[in-house]
């Protein structure tokens, strides 16, 4: 997912939780630390497939490095 608004906007994070209609949790990976961020949905804009799997892919690559 993508976050649209807010102080996290541009960031892209992955879906771990719903918690109702109201809270959303998202695993955001940067900087080799990961960070769990409880947020509303109406900020999150799922992302295409396609870039979902070329981000796993590039995530793989560099993991190594990591």
């Amino acid at each position: 997912v993508k976050v649209t608004a807010g102080p996290l906007i541009g960031t892209i994070g992955e879906l771990i939780s719903l918690a109702g209609n109201k809270k959303v949790i998202i695993r955001i990976d940067h900087l080799e630390t990961v960070l769990s961020v409880t947020i509303s949905p109406l900020l999150l804009e799922k992302l295409p497939e396609n870039i979902v799997k070329e981000r796993k892919e590039k995530e793989e690559r560099y993991k190594r490095f990591w």
